[in-house]
């Protein structure tokens, strides 16, 4: 008896063996966020996660953002990556925080492939 494997399994399939991880530092960022808006406890999650972790330099936008709703904002970012079959993806989380409390963040996934 023989079964058939309709388009979105195999499509699936492919996606885990290449690397296409499409959401996962939005929801490792919301997961993390989601009982503490603490810049230190996040950052130690995401770390658990198997992310690295260290203050960054804002973009020209960003700061201006920031300037404007007269903040004195943080901003780290964390990285990590992902080993597919064919590609790798790197993971880029963006934690934005005043005074040690997270005020925003978003991340994005960069596929690297040959």
């Amino acid at each position: 008896m023989s079964k058939t494997i309709n388009n979105s399994t195999i499509v699936f399939l492919l996606a885990i063996l290449t690397g296409c991880s499409t959401n996962q530092p939005a929801s490792d960022f919301n997961n993390a966020k989601q009982n503490s808006a603490n810049t230190r406890i996040l950052l130690s999650k995401l770390e658990t996660n198997g992310y690295s972790c260290a203050e960054s330099d804002m973009r020209e936008n960003e700061a201006q953002y920031f300037t404007q709703k007269n903040l004195d904002a943080q901003k780290h970012t964390c990285t990590k990556s992902k080993n597919g079959l064919l590609c790798v993806d790197y993971f880029f989380i963006d934690v934005f925080s005043v005074k040690n409390e997270v005020v925003g963040g978003n991340g994005q996934v960069a596929p690297q492939c040959p």
